[in-house]
């Protein structure tokens, strides 16, 4: 085995220890970290709208019962 990988990287270094096997792996743990990214994202934005929603609301209430 050791005799191969000696082989291969004499005969072209660049490319000689390139795999594609985790590749596949890889990309798909790309895609499902940027999935959850990206769910994240859109829930963080629906709760700052919230947030700002119903601290309006907080806001008139606290001036309707300093006006009674």
């Amino acid at each position: 085995m050791l005799s191969k990988w000696k082989r291969e990287y004499q005969d072209n270094p660049e490319t000689a220890f390139s795999s594609n096997g985790n590749t596949t792996k890889l990309n798909a743990k790309l895609a499902e970290s940027e999935r959850i990214i990206g769910q994240l994202y859109a829930e963080n934005t629906f709760l700052k709208k919230v947030l700002t929603s119903l601290e309006a609301k907080l806001l008139e209430n606290r001036k309707l019962r300093g006006q009674s």
